[in-house]
């Protein structure tokens, strides 16, 4: 069973040009990804799934330099590119991750891994009407992203979204659910950034828990908001 984490990223968003090379407590936003993802025991290998684009030129040489393999595709067709990762490492299982989330959690995401692979489900979620305080993670089965691209690869949804066409079509494929660590049952905030003014919202998260880069916890930043001390906009009660 290989399991193989795949960082979607590129360079020419409309909100945010640039933003995965954007410093965030120091560091490269995608570096911050990288760097969380490869303390995940459950992934067997780590790579960036990013465009053809010339624009993305410069995102695929930096992820070079911190020797994470690239595969590149279609600007405008995310499942494409995920087929193409996921065929040239041999997957057997996907992990979906944003590259603009800098939140990414190892433990969570190895749990939902174990939970996929126990269950041999086809995606893996949290029970209905339970919150989960995070973003970024999705795994998923190889044979499910096969079925997507054969059978709904010109949907819109699971062009862009990918595993968003499994939550809007929940009888497409077998869905596991995992228990939620109490911490997490708190519903999430957008933990993305879109906008630079997130990219300021997560540099006073960092200030505030004084974290070194890569290791600003999501469990504190879950209790933060459950308590009222932390909104969205960045501010302390």
């Amino acid at each position: 069973m290989r399991v193989v984490g795949v960082i979607q990223a590129r360079m020419g968003s409309r909100r945010f040009p640039g933003k995965m090379l954007a410093r965030l407590a120091g560091r490269p936003l995608l570096w911050h990804v990288v760097a969380r993802m490869r303390q995940s025991v459950s992934l067997d290998h780590l790579m960036l799934a990013t465009s053809t684009e010339s624009g993305d030129d410069i995102l695929a040489a930096f992820a070079d330099g911190l020797d994470l393999p690239v595969f590149r595709g279609p600007e405008e067709n995310v499942l494409g590119r995920f087929a193409g990762a996921a065929k040239c490492s041999g997957a057997d299982v996907i992990v979906r991750i944003n590259g603009d989330a800098p939140l990414v959690d190892p433990l969570l995401t190895d749990k939902l891994v174990a939970r996929l692979v126990s269950e041999d489900a086809d995606y893996v979620q949290a029970p209905p009407g339970v919150p989960c305080f995070h973003d970024g993670v999705d795994p998923m089965s190889r044979r499910i992203l096969d079925r997507l691209v054969q059978e709904a690869g010109e949907d819109p949804l699971a062009r862009e979204h990918v595993t968003g066409y499994l939550k809007a079509h929940p009888q497409f494929g077998k869905c596991a659910t995992i228990e939620v660590e109490h911490v997490l049952r708190f519903p999430s905030p957008r933990l993305s950034i879109d906008v630079p003014e997130d990219l300021a919202f997560f540099e006073h998260l960092y200030q505030k828990f004084g974290a070194p880069p890569g290791h600003l916890d999501l469990r504190a930043v879950a209790a933060g908001f459950a308590m009222g001390a932390l909104k969205r906009e960045g501010t302390w009660g």
